[in-house]
């Protein structure tokens, strides 16, 4: 088992999300969604001050407009993590809320459908319908069209990275940037996290086989490696995708699908800014209210966030 060592505050954190979240023997899925966004809207906060929301539909979704007191003309759509399984938009609402504020963007939150009811492609076909639908409709959420930002965290990452090349190979309008928070990317389980952090808090591995065998609904398959909607981290070329920024937990077996995905994309001469946060678990985003290093970490994520949705975003890293 690895060591795995803690600031104090992340340590209270995990033990706190471990009693919200906790559930009994033979727990459905319905019990798990409502205990996972239980964990969410505790950690939570009232929305900055000034910051308007409205509910509409994108795509064919409910989702969820954020308009910040202060915009500065970008916008991010952001699909939410849980494995394709759980979360909603109530799940994330403080982290989008806190997102759009602090980087003076309009978000959009998506709703998509999730499984094991609406088993893969279903997940994807919606973040893509909604990308779509936001681009069209973006002068009139008072987004720049050539600003708008795709972001995600874990199996959102996964849905904003597969959007991205979907709409490059379709010759879709492209994000300006993408922003990819812990994002589970690739199908190799020989990556050399997905051994050493196995038994991580947070998300093990075996939560990672069991989230990817119920959005498939099956067991996996040889050829699902090549399904970029998928997979979209094993992309053999990623030229001609957009500045990304992404980020990683050190205690997360998906550490290494991030570092991999970087180093395709600065190989296909992509910008791409890449970080570990040290001392990390999955799902940080959950404790930037309460823990100092998470808090540091969403920091770097805002900066991210206003740096690709800048008027002069073209050269993100420079």
């Amino acid at each position: 088992m690895t060591r795995y060592r803690l600031d104090p505050a992340i340590e209270a954190w995990l033990r706190e999300g471990e009693r919200l979240a906790s559930l009994p023997p033979g727990a459905g899925i319905d019990e798990q969604r409502r205990a996972y966004a239980r964990a969410w809207r505790h950690f939570g906060r009232p929305h900055p001050p000034g910051l308007v929301t409205e509910d509409r539909r994108f795509g064919d979704r409910p989702c969820r407009v954020y308009r910040p007191a202060r915009p500065l003309g970008g916008g991010i759509l952001w699909f939410h993590g849980g494995g394709w399984v759980v979360g909603d938009l109530d799940s994330h609402d403080s982290v989008v809320a806190d997102l759009a504020d602090a980087a003076g963007c309009v978000a959009v939150a998506v709703d998509y459908r999730l499984a094991p009811e609406h088993p893969f492609p279903a997940a994807f076909d919606d973040a893509l319908a909604a990308y779509r639908a936001v681009r069209a409709a973006a002068a009139e959420l008072g987004i720049a069209p050539d600003r708008l930002l795709l972001g995600g965290d874990s199996a959102g990452g996964n849905l904003a990275a597969a959007v991205s090349q979907a709409c490059r190979d379709q010759g879709l309008a492209m994000p300006a940037g993408q922003l990819l928070v812990y994002p589970a990317l690739c199908a190799d389980d020989t990556l050399p996290s997905r051994t050493a952090m196995a038994d991580a808090p947070g998300l093990s591995a075996a939560d990672m086989r069991r989230y990817l065998q119920l959005y498939l609904g099956r067991p996996t398959e040889p050829a699902d490696r090549h399904d970029l909607r998928l997979h979209p981290g094993e992309a053999a070329d990623p030229a001609g995708l957009p500045p990304t920024f992404l980020t990683a937990a050190e205690y997360d077996p998906l550490a290494s699908d991030m570092l991999a995905y970087a180093t395709r994309l600065r190989a296909a001469g992509v910008a791409a800014d890449a970080v570990v946060e040290a001392g990390l678990p999955h799902a940080w985003l959950r404790a930037r209210h309460v823990a100092a290093p998470a808090g540091a970490a969403f920091a770097r994520l805002v900066a991210a966030a206003r740096r690709l949705s800048s008027a002069d975003g073209s050269r993100p890293w420079a």
